[in-house]
């Protein structure tokens, strides 16, 4: 049957197997490693107090909400449903994250390291300092807040279903696949691609480029400057459309383009 587990205190390992969904009402803590397993129903661990110090493993779940006071670290996940995870510190893996609903990601003042390269996420929305996340195919950003870097590095396309704001620097690794994150509220600061086949990115303000080599097209699209720290290189057209306001200023010696069109900017 459906099982809540009360305010604990563990100082060693807990295990829990429940017959139906596993709940809380109250917060728990672990010093040791934490085993859940629901039978195959929901395990609802939200409470914000709650503080798991060692690895928590998940087996027979469907959907996972977690929470963790600071920092938290989860073995292999497998989950047929959503993935909601929330920390106030470092999130890490010691095994991948296998998830066919959405996944939602907040680590507070922590960091994400998701970087396991058996990970299959479908909608990733996360939010943090920095994240650093892997993907074994494609995936779909979803809403993503990070105050400090984002790195994404997929074995497929990267796309988005919400806008993504990310005040350092924003790194994509898509090997021979394509990049789209055209939403037109995206905010980047500064932007990399490390390798992709066509890219199409929208910026709502000014966007700085870092070194990116691009095997197709380019395509930037902003309502700000366009500027760069980096060489780029695109084999295919690489277009830039800034408004008719805002400067295109793209002059690093190392800039490599096949063909270069410019719909609209001022100088």
């Amino acid at each position: 049957n459906a099982l809540n587990l009360g305010a604990s205190t563990v100082s060693r390992n807990l295990n829990v197997t429940s017959g139906g969904a596993l709940g809380q009402t109250g917060a728990i803590s672990v010093a040791g490693t934490s085993a859940l397993d629901a039978s195959g129903n929901n395990i609802t661990l939200s409470n914000t107090s709650n503080d798991f110090q060692d690895t928590v493993s998940v087996t027979n779940a469907n959907n996972l909400n977690l929470a963790d006071v600071n920092s938290l670290k989860m073995a292999a996940v497998t989950l047929p449903g959503t993935l909601t995870l929330n920390t106030n510190g470092n999130l890490t893996q010691s095994g991948a994250f296998v998830v066919t609903g959405a996944s939602t990601i907040n680590t507070g003042s922590g960091d994400a390291t998701l970087t396991n390269a058996g990970n299959d996420f479908s909608t990733l929305s996360i939010s943090g300092t920095n994240a650093n996340v892997r993907d074994s195919n494609g995936i779909i950003l979803g809403a993503t807040n990070e105050t400090g870097d984002l790195t994404i590095t997929a074995g497929g396309n990267i796309t988005q279903s919400g806008a993504a704001t990310v005040g350092g620097t924003t790194t994509l690794v898509a090997g021979a696949n394509n990049i789209t994150l055209n939403n037109a509220a995206n905010d980047f600061a500064t932007l990399k691609v490390t390798s992709a086949n066509n890219v199409g990115v929208t910026d709502v303000n000014g966007i700085d480029l870092g070194a990116s080599s691009v095997s197709g097209t380019l395509g930037v699209t902003t309502s700000g400057a366009i500027t760069q720290s980096g060489a780029v290189t695109a084999t295919g057209a690489a277009t830039f459309a800034a408004g008719s306001g805002n400067n295109i200023t793209l002059n690093n010696a190392a800039n490599d383009f096949a063909t270069l069109k410019i719909t609209s900017g001022n100088n």
